[in-house]
């Protein structure tokens, strides 16, 4: 693989992580403003006399009740975006030390995620909420990350079938831009704060940042050709 081709894939992994983080923002307060709304339409015949909401009757409720929770939705997508790391890392060893690497990652994401399982169990009861929700939230949160490693495998298995030289250095050249997005992204605020008055020009800044990072490839593409 040509070492020109490096940039655009490293810049791949920066931008996805970046745009997941800055809409994952912009979708939790869409959800969570949904969820305040339903949560003063409800009527007093929806919560028990512990003052906990009822078991929800649907799946789709149980789907909707994690998708309007912020702490929860942010949570899932911040597991998901742990499964892509935790897979492209272990595509990143060799052979004979992938196995004894694999298994530290593991543990290490495994002691990464149970301080946020009593704080999202934690929060959720706080919030009032029904005992098999929050289990549903807790089953979420427990598979998000491995449906996240799942994703970039099947990714990865794909990209080696149809060229078996750049499949995994592409999965390792876009581990490296998510990596160095995990080592800069205090440096990215403009998804940051919520303010009415700022909206505007955090959207702007997202839009501009994008562009400036998108800018140089495209032009070295052009030059090339």
């Amino acid at each position: 693989m040509q070492s020109s081709s490096f940039g655009p894939k490293i810049l791949l992994g920066f931008v996805s992580l970046y745009s997941i983080d800055a809409f994952s923002a912009k979708i939790t307060e869409i959800f969570d403003h949904s969820y305040v709304d339903l949560s003063l339409d409800q009527d007093e015949t929806n919560i028990d006399e512990e003052g906990r909401s009822l078991e929800l009757k649907t799946f789709k409720d149980y789907v909707l009740s994690a998708t309007s929770n912020s702490t929860t939705l942010g949570l899932l997508l911040h597991c998901f975006t742990d499964g892509i790391i935790l897979t492209t890392s272990l595509f990143s060893q060799q052979d004979n030390d992938r196995h004894s690497n694999s298994i530290l990652i593991i543990i290490s994401l495994f002691l990464h995620k149970l301080p946020a399982s009593f704080s999202l169990t934690s929060i959720l009861l706080s919030q009032r909420l029904h005992t098999k929700t929050v289990l549903f939230h807790l089953t979420l949160f427990s598979i998000s990350a491995p449906i996240g490693a799942l994703v970039t495998y099947l990714f990865s298995h794909v990209m080696d079938h149809s060229d078996p030289n750049t499949g995994n250095s592409f999965v390792l050249l876009f581990s490296a831009g998510a990596f160095l997005y995990v080592s800069f992204h205090s440096f990215l605020t403009c998804h940051g704060n919520t303010d009415n008055t700022l909206k505007d020009s955090q959207n702007w800044s997202f839009l501009m940042t994008t562009i400036g990072m998108l800018v140089p490839v495209l032009l070295s593409i052009l030059h090339d050709d």
